[in-house]
């Protein structure tokens, strides 16, 4: 079954580039002049094993070292194409999606229509995880202008050849929202870190005095729990004062151990 779907995609690639071919011509039209050596045969010797070897043992090897070795081939455009779309079928093996190879593949071949469906995958990846993960550090170094989050661990693009200004300004309004109004419906109960990112960098925010009027509200009741002694009073008070007063952006680390000691 996945090479039956293989070969389906790449008629769908073949009939895309058919116009590259001969044999491809509407009926009537005259082809362009070709040399002697190219009208005398379809295939050199070298390709037509190369193509046999894909075609019978389902081995693009021979194929995808042809192009590398011939460049400037006049049918080099199809095989190539042929080749990044075996290169995009493997990495889907398993039914997980290999993003690095993928990334491979778009830098290896980056004119085909492989390259470019991978394209679309992965940047929809990405877009997909910034939607899903509100909020996030990775959110928040999308929405402040970083790159951070379109990196890998190693440091490569997430998203070859996309620009990532481009990508920002399509998507950074729906994800913005997206934070605020999570920041909101939490009160600042769990995400106190992300408010405070949120006050101190959109100030003028339509959002903002609701995240900031809950931020206040939830460093009054983190020193005013439920009455359970005068000492635990005291102690959450205390824990309470001194963490907001060392807060910064993203950061709420002080609060939990500080309380967890609390009698």
């Amino acid at each position: 079954m996945p090479r039956v779907m293989a070969r389906a995609r790449l008629a769908v690639v073949l009939v895309a580039l058919c116009g590259l071919l001969p044999a491809c011509r509407p009926q009537g039209t005259p082809p362009p002049p070709t040399p002697a050596a190219h009208r005398a045969r379809a295939l050199s010797p070298e390709l037509a094993r190369a193509v046999a070897a894909w075609h019978e043992r389902d081995d693009i090897g021979p194929l995808r070292s042809w192009v590398a070795r011939h460049p400037a081939d006049g049918d080099v455009e199809v095989w190539r194409e042929v080749v990044a779309l075996a290169d995009y079928d493997a990495c889907h093996a398993d039914g997980a999606v290999d993003e690095a190879r993928m990334r491979e593949l778009v830098q290896r071949y980056p004119d085909t229509v492989a390259a470019k469906t991978a394209i679309a995958r992965l940047s929809g990846d990405v877009l997909g995880r910034l939607r899903s993960s509100v909020p996030s550090r990775e959110l928040v170094d999308f929405l402040a202008g970083s790159e951070a989050w379109a990196r890998t661990q190693d440091g490569s693009a997430k998203m070859p050849a996309i620009d990532l200004a481009a990508f920002r300004d399509a998507h950074a309004l729906e994800l913005e929202q997206s934070l605020a109004q999570a920041l909101v419906a939490d009160r600042c109960r769990t995400h106190m870190g992300y408010c405070n990112w949120w006050i101190e960098h959109r100030p003028d925010a339509a959002e903002t005095p609701a995240i900031a009027a809950a931020r206040k509200q939830a460093w009054y009741d983190r020193g005013h729990p439920t009455w359970q002694g005068g000492p635990h009073a005291r102690c959450s008070y205390r824990c309470a004062k001194t963490c907001r007063e060392r807060a910064a952006p993203l950061d709420d680390d002080c609060w939990a151990p500080c309380y967890s000691r609390c009698p």
